[in-house]
């Protein structure tokens, strides 16, 4: 889905478009419009999208179909591993989430910039979901959020189902000085902001959280469960011997 860009990606997408189902290279009403237009094109189970400047792995979508078809129980995946690449494509980062929790993300957990941020943010390339997930939370990205619409979709989908996170990294996102979210932080937090207010809970207690999750002993981690001081997130591990995908719950 492509705007009608003048920057060579045409001539790019015509040499690849034997591989492509669809084809659109024409102009749109922005970013997040291409996206809905794609997404109503499409027929698949699962679904997720992947920018221009970002990157898959080799492993990436074997993995996720691999996970989807053996967990029916998750219908929203994303990865605990997130990474980031320098403009030639080259591993600059490497984060490690310990596990999102829907909880955590309706607390503000992944807003950037909030006071409740403390889990970092969801990596939108390394994200899918499943289609029945998608049509209840309104088959759509809310186009009014120019720049934080990813974030407005995981709000709506914490408000209906678990997040799961599988320990491998699944995509990786490109940094370079002239990206939309890098010339408009700001105006993304203020966005996030707006969605949060709509769908969120009121901001986790930063300093108990941290405490809770940094410095209890582990006996006491249940007990602080069940005040609410951590929150229970799920794990997808593939098992070391039988190569099978389970779900471990942590508390974090």
């Amino acid at each position: 889905m492509d705007g009608g860009s003048t920057d060579g990606s045409s001539s790019i997408i015509e040499h690849h478009r034997a591989s492509f189902a669809h084809v659109h290279s024409e102009k749109d009403e922005g970013q997040y419009d291409a996206i809905n237009r794609g997404f109503h094109l499409s027929d698949g189970e699962v679904m997720g999208w992947l920018n221009s400047d970002d990157l898959h792995f080799p492993w990436t979508l074997s993995t996720v179909s691999e996970i989807f078809q053996a967990l029916p129980q998750v219908r929203w995946l994303t990865t605990c591993y997130p990474i980031s690449f320098e403009v030639k494509g080259r591993p600059q980062n490497c984060r490690h989430a310990i596990g999102f929790s829907s909880q955590g993300i309706l607390c503000g957990e992944t807003m950037p910039g909030s006071k409740g941020f403390l889990m970092g943010g969801i990596q939108q390339e390394s994200t899918f979901w499943r289609r029945d997930l998608w049509v209840e939370a309104g088959g759509r990205l809310d186009t009014a959020f120019d720049l934080a619409a990813d974030f407005d979709l995981w709000m709506r989908f914490a408000n209906l189902t678990d997040i799961y996170s599988v320990t491998l990294p699944l995509a990786g996102f490109r940094r370079h000085g002239d990206q939309k979210t890098s010339r408009g932080m700001e105006r993304y937090r203020t966005q996030a902001m707006e969605s949060f207010r709509q769908h969120g809970r009121g901001f986790s207690n930063k300093p108990i959280r941290t405490f809770a999750r940094q410095v209890l002993p582990g006996r006491l981690k249940p007990l602080a469960a069940r005040f609410g001081w951590l929150n229970r997130s799920k794990i997808v591990k593939r098992h070391r011997n039988t190569g099978e995908w389970a779900i471990q719950e942590v508390l974090a």
